[in-house]
């Protein structure tokens, strides 16, 4: 069982730590995967057959509505129908998910607390030396879960019709227009940067606490673009309350194929993906 967890852990620490992240889970092998990681893990506290015996918590460091809790939320359902216990879902939000990082890296490593994260996470532990635990050390990853590119949107009455519209309304006001994301550091954050130092453009970052009250703002006119993910910007899209100019990865996402990437439209080099896994203490 320790040679599964080690060989598992070693191969998703990889998956965590590049950012060439793009391979995407089938749902029935991810449940099943997952499942059995975590039976391999409990065998560190206690033999398989006894684990588990009581509800599990899944962190997910972000408030209700945002991308992390409306993936994580279908994966507790699996994970109560498949174990035989309730996975119940805490949202634990706060500096950019570092609040619910930290309550699951010093949780008991007995298997029933567990966390749902994205980049956020290896963003912090690379950036950030002031960290209340150690990422690499106190977390173990466990399994990926998705990847998918982010969604630029923009609201429904914004002059910007595509990218292009975008940069030049930036280069027209340099530092004037903002975008939202779900905190700072996180994966939607690194993709507005990204954006602008690719482009050598400027604009005013706005922090919130998770992407549901990002989208709100964009879709309100309090923010000029957001580079959502997929589950908050695309049914936005798809329900005609934002306007989506292009999505962030190399090839063009099954989801919308109608919509350009951002290198297809003049921005060369460009590419971010936002990638979801689960890890215990």
């Amino acid at each position: 069982m320790i040679l599964v967890v080690g060989l598992r852990a070693s191969i998703i620490t990889k998956l965590w730590f590049s950012n060439k992240m793009r391979q995407k889970y089938q749902l029935s092998c991810l449940l099943a995967c997952i499942a059995g990681s975590f039976i391999a893990i409990s065998a560190f506290a206690q033999t398989p057959e006894s684990w588990p015996t009581r509800p599990i918590t899944m962190v997910v460091p972000f408030p209700p509505g945002g991308v992390a809790d409306t993936v994580g939320r279908p994966i507790a359902e699996a994970f109560t129908r498949i174990l035989g216990q309730p996975v119940v879902v805490e949202n634990k939000a706060g500096a950019g998910g570092g609040v619910g990082m930290a309550a699951v890296a010093k949780a008991k490593p007995d298997g029933y607390t567990i966390l749902f994260a994205q980049n956020g996470l290896a963003i912090d532990v690379a950036a950030n030396p002031k960290l209340p635990f150690n990422g690499q050390k106190d977390l173990l990853p466990v399994v990926g879960v998705a990847a998918t590119p982010h969604i630029l949107i923009v609201n429904t009455n914004s002059p910007a019709k595509t990218v292009a519209d975008l940069m030049a309304m930036l280069k027209a006001d340099p530092g004037k227009l903002s975008f939202g994301s779900s905190g700072i550091g996180n994966s939607d954050h690194m993709a507005g940067e990204l954006f602008l130092a690719t482009t050598g453009l400027q604009a005013i970052h706005v922090p919130y606490k998770g992407g549901s009250p990002a989208a709100t703002d964009l879709v309100g006119g309090q923010i000029d673009f957001y580079f959502a993910g997929m589950p908050v910007g695309l049914p936005l899209y798809k329900g005609d309350k934002a306007r989506a100019l292009a999505v962030t990865s190399k090839n063009r996402f099954s989801g919308a194929p109608e919509l350009m990437t951002i290198q297809e439209a003049g921005v060369k080099g460009y590419e971010m993906a936002l990638w979801q896994g689960v890890f215990v203490p």
